[in-house]
């Protein structure tokens, strides 16, 4: 039995199994088929797409300021098209999650209102999946 995966458009040989590429870059992207063959003939398989994205860069907070009455607000500034989440805390160790935004266009409008009803609160950000 044989085997040779290629990338749509592509073709090259890889004829182990399974088929691994080491340190994928974006470029990688796209969709894989396998043909396999034998004595009794040949099948190729439907193609999976791989997507390769790289890790953004650290977000940047800037114009953060209280709003009397409703939370606080901020720019958050970074890559975009990456989903960040943003939870809150009273005491740094118990966190919850507040929401999630998708930054499309790399800066975005933040605006979380006073919901603890503590005078101390704390906010973290991280990217999602």
């Amino acid at each position: 039995m044989s085997q040779r995966w290629r990338r749509i458009l592509e073709q090259f040989n890889q004829r182990s199994a399974p088929f691994a590429l080491t340190n994928a870059q974006p470029a990688d992207s796209g969709s894989y088929v396998v043909l396999v063959n034998n004595v009794l003939g040949s099948v190729t398989s439907d193609s999976a797409t791989l997507a390769v994205r790289l890790r953004p860069g650290s977000p940047q907070i800037e114009d953060f300021a209280r709003v009397s009455g409703i939370g606080i607000s901020f720019l958050l500034n970074g890559d975009a098209g990456y989903t960040c989440g943003i939870d809150g805390s009273t005491n740094l160790t118990d966190w919850r999650s507040l929401t999630s935004l998708t930054n499309d266009t790399g800066i975005l409008q933040v605006v979380l209102p006073n919901d603890f009803g503590q005078p101390m609160q704390f906010y973290r950000i991280r990217w999602l999946p």
